[in-house]
This record gives C-alpha cells, sequence and structure tokens, in this order.
C-alpha cells in the first residue's frame, strides 16, 4: 500500500545521520530532559498526512521513550496508527543521538482502514530500515534549547520541538 511505503519514508527520514564522535554535553543533557512534541505534514496524491511525535528523554537512566502518531488529514480526518519505540540518547552541543532498543517497538494501526497484511507490510518495512541505520536517529540542533528548539537531520529536514512538561 502506498501509503505505508510513504510513513516508512517519513519514519526514516532522520536515520541516515551522519554519526558524531562529540562528546555528551551535560548543560545540553540537562535543557532536553522532559518531554518534547514536533508535527509534520506531508501531502501525496491528494492524500495529507499527519504526524505527532513526543519524545521523552530522562536525564537520570539517560533512556528516552517515543509515540509517533499519524493521522490522515484531508481528504479523511482519522487516526490510523501509532507507532512506540524506546532506548538510550545522548547529547553534545550540537546533535542528539538515540540508540533504540529493537525490541522495544510497538505498532498500533486502526484495523478499521487497514489489513493485516497492509500493517505487516509496515511494520516490516520500518524495522528494516531502522535495521539497515543499526537502529539509531539524530538530529543535529539548531537552535537554543528553552522551551522550544529546532533541529534538523542529515537531509536537512527541519523540526520545531516543543516542551509538553
Amino acid at each position: 500500500m502506498k501509503i505505508f511505503r510513504k510513513l516508512v519514508a517519513l519514519a526514516a527520514v532522520a536515520l541516515a545521520f551522519t554519526g558524531c564522535s562529540e562528546s555528551s554535553d551535560p548543560a545540553t543533557e540537562q535543557a532536553l530532559e522532559g518531554t518534547w512534541m514536533t508535527e509534520y505534514t506531508e501531502t501525496e496524491d491528494g492524500i495529507k498526512v499527519i504526524g505527532y511525535i513526543y519524545d521523552t528523554y530522562s536525564l537520570s537512566d539517560h533512556t528516552f521513550e517515543t509515540k509517533a502518531t499519524f493521522e490522515f488529514g484531508y481528504p479523511i480526518n482519522e487516526r490510523f496508527g501509532t507507532v512506540t519505540y524506546s532506548g538510550t540518547w545522548k547529547a553534545s552541543k550540537k546533535a542528539i543521538h538515540q540508540k533504540i532498543d529493537k525490541d522495544s517497538f510497538e505498532f498500533n494501526f486502526n484495523r478499521s482502514l487497514f489489513d493485516r497484511e497492509d500493517c505487516e507490510e509496515f511494520e516490516n518495512e520500518m524495522l528494516s530500515e531502522l535495521k539497515k541505520e543499526g537502529y539509531s536517529l539524530g538530529y543535529i540542533i539548531t537552535s537554543p534549547i528553552t522551551d522550544t528548539f529546532e533541529a534538523k537531520d542529515d537531509e536537512g529536514i527541519r523540526y520545531s520541538y516543543t516542551r509538553i512538561n
């Protein structure tokens, strides 16, 4: 199904991040502790897909949890899936690095919109892309971290984050 291929591409957008050997920066990590939300929108063939991503960073054990929720915006206004995962993280003054626990993935799809085979196809494609990248994500920090900050992946796609707590 074409929309699942698009979601795999969206979920894998930041996966090709070139690694950075910079050491952790305690001030940046302290500023990141808490929950952040970013939103993005993609439109293909007249179908609008909106993604909401919530990242929660714990400083005490350097773990993170991510919940990504996807919904159709137009012509259908309906939530169709959620992906959650977790792992460990660190941050330098210039970047955030996440290492995903490959066993932490949970997928939950609206079964009234997609059949089992479509859901399995999306799950397998997403996990395959993540495996190619060593289950790592990375973002370059492009603005000061206050209650908001900007980051981008190595393809130049920008993300605006807002602190939730």
